[in-house]
């Protein structure tokens, strides 16, 4: 694997003000909206609460339209958010906890099942990524649920079930030809597989991907927690484990290990980084970017 080393140009699309009722720019670039309630000339327009409104996941439904996930920063209820995307006009708005109490997030975890249903996962904790698990566990959170809704009608929402007792849904992915969701959770960073034809569910507790417990005396060997998941042209799933190394899962041999594929990094950060962004090409390749340095790598 190495380190592109020509500089990537990114056209950034700022998630944070797509959605909404209330127009706040028409630039061709891009129409940006606001589905906050903190502007008092538009009493009007069904927004999401002050501190409720924070857009953390999109996924695009077979139907063409965008769904979105938000964050709550006052320790109150997420929202699922409809766009249409041919009327360019969010047209449903739904609180979770109409469905699913106590849980203020949806992170890295909404995803199309190819079926049909947005698939989506549920958490307390924030992204804080250079911590200890064992500290910062809330031992009294029932746990992350997983969740899915139909496409076009968002209170359709079916609780799945809690993954892991005090554990959130850090990330999803979806593999549609294997009808599988995979995940990890936080912050004990354990990853899971969900069925989406039997409804079993799998958590592989017998790999350690952080190594916590061996690096618990010295701060600096901590692992910095991966942000995202993705799946080759095989059906692998690949993401960041400890000391800088990608971990795989092979289906065809239900088999989850440590590789020896390291991701580049600058000094002092060799055995400490972590995934920020994930994606496979059509081109066979994985291609991705790392927290603490920034680093683009394939």
């Amino acid at each position: 694997m190495k380190t592109i080393s020509k500089a990537i140009i990114f056209t950034v699309i700022s998630v944070s003000i797509l959605f909404s009722q209330q127009l706040i720019s028409s630039r061709h670039e891009f129409i940006g909206y606001n589905i906050g309630n903190s502007n008092p000339f538009y009493p009007q327009v069904n927004e999401v609460p002050d501190g409720q409104s924070g857009v953390t996941a999109l996924a695009v439904g077979q139907d063409g339209n965008v769904y979105g996930g938000t964050s709550a920063t006052n320790g109150k209820s997420c929202y699922l958010i409809t766009y249409k995307t041919k009327s360019n006009l969010v047209a449903e708005f739904y609180e979770l906890d109409k469905t699913i109490k106590g849980q203020p997030k949806i992170g890295r975890a909404l995803v199309s099942g190819q079926d049909g249903f947005i698939y989506g996962g549920t958490s307390i904790y924030s992204d804080t990524l250079f911590v200890f698990a064992d500290s910062t566990r809330n031992k009294s959170y029932v746990g992350g649920h997983l969740f899915r809704f139909k496409e076009g009608k968002l209170s359709s929402v079916e609780d799945l079930g809690v993954v892991l007792p005090a554990e959130g849904i850090r990330v999803l992915a979806s593999d549609p030809k294997r009808e599988r969701l995979y995940g990890l959770t936080e912050p004990g960073y354990r990853f899971f597989i969900y069925d989406i034809k039997t409804k079993k569910l799998t958590v592989r507790q017998d790999v350690d991907l952080t190594m916590e417990k061996e690096n618990c005396y010295n701060q600096i060997l901590l692992v910095r927690k991966g942000l995202a998941l993705a799946i080759d042209k095989k059906g692998c799933v690949w993401g960041s484990a400890y000391k800088n190394k990608l971990f795989r899962y092979n289906p065809e041999g239900d088999k989850l290990e440590v590789t020896s594929f390291v991701m580049p990094a600058s000094y002092g950060h060799t055995d400490r980084d972590g995934l920020g962004a994930l994606i496979a090409s059509p081109d066979g390749l994985l291609y991705g970017g790392t927290q603490a340095d920034g680093v683009l790598f394939r």
